[in-house]
C-alpha cells in the first residue's frame, strides 16, 4: 500500500520532484561520509499544491510537509540478519538528519519490494543505538 501511495504522490507532486537533483547534491556528500549509498526520493502531501521555481534545496528538505526518502537496494539473502550492519550504518546517518525521513531497504531485483521500512520517530527512537538487533529482525521479518 505504501508503494502505491508513493507512486501516486510522485505523479502528483512533479513541482517538488523538480528539486530532487538539488536535494541529492545537498545530501549525497553526507551519505558518502557514512559509507552508504542509495536512491533519494521526496515525499510531499498531495494537498500542498504547486511549488515555486526559486526555492533552494534547504527550502525543500526542511519544509514541514516534506519527507526525504532513502532507498538503498541489496540482493536478497536467505539469512536476513546479514542486513543488520547495513541498516545500522543507515540509522547512524539518518538520526543525524534534522529533517523528516523515511528509510526502506529494497530488493535490487524489485525496488518496489521493501525488506524493511523505518520512519523518523518510529518506536520513539532517536538514535541507532536504541534499536536492538531483535527489533530490527522483527521489522525485517514482518510480512
Amino acid at each position: 500500500m505504501f508503494m502505491a501511495a508513493q507512486r501516486l504522490r510522485s505523479m502528483s507532486n512533479y513541482s517538488v520532484m523538480q528539486y530532487r537533483e538539488a536535494v541529492e547534491k545537498e545530501i549525497i556528500p553526507e551519505m558518502k561520509n557514512y559509507g552508504i549509498e542509495g536512491k533519494i526520493g521526496i515525499s510531499d502531501p498531495l494537498f500542498t499544491g504547486k511549488i515555486g521555481d526559486n526555492l533552494s534545496a534547504e527550502d525543500i528538505i526542511y519544509d514541514h510537509n516534506t519527507c526525504i526518502c532513502f532507498y538503498p537496494s541489496v540482493a536478497e539473502e536467505p539469512d536476513m540478519s546479514v542486513y543488520i550492519p547495513l541498516i545500522r550504518k543507515w540509522l547512524d546517518f539518518l538520526y543525524t538528519c534534522d529533517y523528516d525521513w523515511y528509510f526502506a531497504l529494497t530488493d535490487e531485483k524489485d525496488v518496489h519490494f521493501q525488506f524493511i521500512g523505518i520512519s523518523k520517530g518510529d518506536y520513539g527512537h532517536t538514535s541507532s543505538d536504541q534499536w536492538s538487533d531483535e527489533e530490527i529482525m522483527w521489522a525485517l521479518e514482518m510480512p
